[in-house]
């Protein structure tokens, strides 16, 4: 059963994590292959925007660019974090400053102004 959020979005979207493509609301059809989200990777179950082989949950495609992030590590008042589409390391993964835990090649929030502090899509981890 799609979420009241999934009924509520547009039929088709433009992305900056896929510019050159419009991206289409379409439900999963039931096959054996595991669609993940290109954001999150995690499986997509329901609805999902799509073109060819790239894929968001309609929550990824929806996630604000900016954040503020209030962490112990971080001195001061909250740090302006921006979302990025990869990480911005050579072997395309990342560790979360706040849980500790291994990032993957998925979107993270990286801060504006410490630029070596990462976080997941949840930020709040």
């Amino acid at each position: 059963m799609a979420s009241p959020y999934e009924w509520m979005a547009p039929p088709v979207v433009r992305h900056p994590a896929y510019p050159s493509k419009p991206l289409s609301l379409v439900q999963r059809p039931p096959t054996p292959d595991h669609v993940r989200c290109n954001a999150c990777s995690f499986p997509i179950t329901g609805f999902r925007y799509n073109y060819g082989s790239y894929n968001l949950h309609p929550y990824c495609a929806a996630i604000s660019p900016h954040l503020y992030i209030q962490h112990p590590h971080l001195p001061g008042p909250p740090h302006l974090a921006t979302l990025m589409f990869f990480p911005p390391y050579q072997n395309r993964q990342f560790t979360c400053n706040i849980c500790r835990k291994w990032g993957g090649s998925h979107w993270l929030y990286r801060c504006t102004v410490c630029h070596d502090f990462d976080a997941h899509l949840e930020a709040n981890c």
